[in-house]
């Protein structure tokens, strides 16, 4: 995805860490039939115009259900933090669609996201897969909206 001209410019990646993971693996053979659902929340969870930065929150639900047993296999959760340092001001960046920068924090987080499932998958003793990297179509799934909050 690529950001708004105007938005890149005033706007730097500070950090991106995992802040949160839960996953929890039943006790059930590996299934054949198995379907993988994701979804994702951003959240816009502070904002500090003193020190010109402001945090959005990842949060990263996925689960692998067995369609022929009707139960789940492994349900994980993992938040991210991305924090973004704003070399404008923040009247600015609401002026140019934040909403596309909100976007941009789950791409950002999305690798670390894969390589996170790729290595509990295997870890939970099932057949290893590798999460598809992230489109703007299912980013789209994603309903991202515009989120209030700075």
């Amino acid at each position: 995805m690529v950001m708004k001209k105007n938005i890149a410019e005033n706007i730097n990646i500070k950090d991106i860490h995992l802040i949160h993971v839960n996953s929890r693996r039943e006790p059930v053979p590996p299934a054949e039939n198995a379907k993988v659902n994701i979804s994702c929340e951003p959240v816009i969870e502070q904002h500090h115009p003193e020190k010109k930065h402001f945090t959005i929150i990842c949060k990263f639900n996925l689960s692998i259900h067995d369609e022929d047993k009707d139960v789940y296999l492994m349900k994980m959760a993992a938040e991210y933090c991305v924090i973004y340092e704003i070399n404008d001001t923040i009247e600015q960046v609401r002026k140019n669609e934040y909403a596309a920068l909100v976007s941009s924090a789950v791409f950002n987080c999305w690798p670390s996201f894969r390589e996170l499932v790729h290595r509990l998958v295997i870890d939970a003793g099932l057949p290893a897969f590798i999460l598809p990297t992230l489109t703007e179509k299912k980013l789209k799934e994603f309903n991202i909206k515009h989120i209030d909050g700075l």
